[in-house]
């Protein structure tokens, strides 16, 4: 898709103190690629979008973000392919994936945590919620087997 540079707010990087987050959005609904930037921009996030699995290969081995929100059903190359290739590219293997999803499904969590990911979660979201959710993976290092956030999914409604 593209790259939209946002203000020149500072969000505070961990440990420099330097510059604005980048951050990846993958899905391929352009309607929720467009809500989540228009949401992240005014908080001084640098947002980058790509609207398949291996168009967010390709510019995250390019760009390096610091974090990617990682759609799980895209056609062709799906979610968790695309995360279990960024695992596996030493460029790209230490950038946290969030899986944000519209599907409710119990097993989510168990296989986005298989396929690397820090965390997952249901795309029913505030600004405060998105902005919480890479807050946790930017600042706290995933352990294996732990996801990041809230131990259950969150559904519509209950953003926080």
């Amino acid at each position: 898709m593209g790259s939209t540079e946002s203000p020149s707010l500072n969000c505070g990087r961990v440990g420099t103190g330097q510059g604005s987050y980048h951050v990846l959005l993958v899905d391929d609904q352009q309607i929720f690629l467009t809500f989540a930037r228009d949401m992240l921009t005014p908080a001084g996030y640098r947002v980058e979008t790509a609207s398949s699995g291996h168009q967010a290969l390709a510019m995250a081995q390019a760009s390096r973000p610091d974090a990617i929100l990682l759609d799980v059903e895209m056609p062709g190359m799906d979610g968790y392919e695309t995360c279990r290739r960024l695992k596996a590219n030493p460029t790209t293997t230490d950038i946290p994936v969030a899986f944000l999803t519209a599907t409710v499904d119990p097993q989510l969590k168990r296989r986005a945590l298989e396929a690397g990911a820090a965390a997952s979660f249901v795309k029913a979201l505030s600004r405060d919620r998105l902005q919480d959710i890479l807050r946790s993976i930017l600042t706290e290092a995933p352990l294996p087997g732990r996801a990041v956030g809230s131990a259950t999914e969150r559904g519509p409604g209950q953003d926080g």
